[in-house]
């Protein structure tokens, strides 16, 4: 995403340009693949309300802000796309975008590695599966780079301290949360707001995935899985609202919903939040 600012940058445009110009052609992107990507096991009205699910989705604003989340969205949900395709040379360097983009990247590596062995079960060394190895390429080359640059290959992990976030297991997550929140801190405007809806979000994102285990392909179960995961490892809830925007999987359950209450208390909620979360990020207040 900082590379792509470059190019821009080179041509001209202003930093803040460059990334709204990125981030929203990006976006248009991601809605077409998730589109495409929901119509090849669903009907049409079910791929459309997945569009409508990721619109109104609290966060999907940072779609269309200086943020790597419609960069990555879009990059994952073609690579799936042209996996079941059975295109894996397309797929393989969307893979490797997404790897670039996002340290959750792996999650799409080995979601497509799954849909590999769905589908090329007798050919485990075949150049389809080279491919998919390929996409492993940018995490070894960015750590290159970093222990060049930096004297540690590392280091954009080590410096996730300045964010107050350190290597951790999962559970201590979500119990530095629980914690918190007992204390009497969910009453508080702000802090404990925040704290009590990165929570509450990670809860629902998960209380999904349980529910619906069996009806996920299983692919999308390993990226959906590994995405709630992943960010709990840096010891923190903080900002899982906005990580939690690229489980695509996620909208295809909430738009396959028969129960039309369900469906309309979620859209009232999503817009509320979505409504306040703009607000707030419009105005210059750290959201998520």
């Amino acid at each position: 995403y900082p590379l792509l600012i470059n190019i821009f940058m080179s041509l001209g445009f202003s930093p803040l340009w460059a990334g709204l110009i990125i981030s929203n052609i990006c976006a248009v992107i991601a809605l077409f693949f998730l589109f495409k990507l929901a119509s090849i096991d669903f009907e049409e009205d079910v791929a459309k309300k997945s569009i409508f699910a990721l619109l109104i989705f609290p966060t999907s604003f940072y779609l269309g802000a200086v943020y790597s989340e419609s960069l990555f969205l879009a990059s994952s949900l073609a690579a799936f796309y042209f996996a079941r395709k059975k295109r894996w040379f397309l797929a393989s360097i969307l893979t490797a975008i997404s790897v670039a983009t996002r340290l959750i990247g792996i999650a799409v590596i080995l979601g497509i590695l799954i849909e590999f062995f769905l589908t090329k079960k007798s050919k485990l060394f075949s150049k389809e599966f080279f491919f998919s190895v390929l996409s492993l390429i940018p995490l070894p080359l960015y750590m290159y780079y970093q222990q060049v640059k930096f004297g540690n290959s590392l280091s954009f992990l080590t410096n996730e301290s300045l964010w107050d976030r350190q290597a951790s297991f999962p559970w201590q997550a979500i119990q530095s949360s629980l914690e918190y929140l007992s204390a009497g801190n969910f009453l508080q405007f702000g802090n404990g707001a925040r704290v009590l809806t990165d929570l509450l979000f990670f809860m629902i994102l998960a209380g999904v995935f349980v529910l619906f285990f069996k009806k996920m392909r299983k692919s999308y179960r390993v990226f959906y899985f590994l995405s709630l995961i992943i960010p709990l490892y840096s010891g923190t809830l903080t900002s899982f609202p906005r990580y939690a925007l690229v489980i695509f999987p996620f909208y295809f359950i909430v738009a396959s919903l028969k129960n039309e209450l369900v469906q309309k208390i979620g859209i009232i909620l999503s817009l509320l939040l979505l409504s306040a979360y703009s607000i707030l990020f419009i105005n210059g207040s750290w959201v998520t």
